[in-house]
């Protein structure tokens, strides 16, 4: 990309931002399908945000290596079997 140098942010992490945003009284709009609004304060995602960065790491999200590994690990043990569908999907995608 060209162009000047990107200006330095007010904030050091997305933490400091999120705490200072739940100070003001705005927030996030959310539009669904049917054209109904949703208004998500910014108090309320800097809660959301802390909560999620406090949850246990089973109740996250994996990501695709931990997902890799697991599913290795299943399949190294002895009471894990692919069901046979499965065993055919692959089969046939080849």
């Amino acid at each position: 990309m060209k162009g000047p140098p990107a200006p330095r942010p007010k904030f050091d992490t997305l933490n400091a931002a999120l705490a200072a945003a739940a100070a003001d009284s705005s927030g996030l709009t959310f539009v669904n399908i049917r054209e109904e609004e949703q208004v998500l304060p910014w108090a309320e995602v800097y809660r959301r945000a802390r909560r999620a960065a406090s949850a246990p790491p089973a109740a996250r999200s994996i990501t695709a290596l931990e997902l890799r590994s697991l599913l290795r690990r299943q399949r190294e043990s002895s009471r894990w079997h692919a069901p046979s569908y499965a065993l055919q999907a692959v089969r046939t995608s080849h």
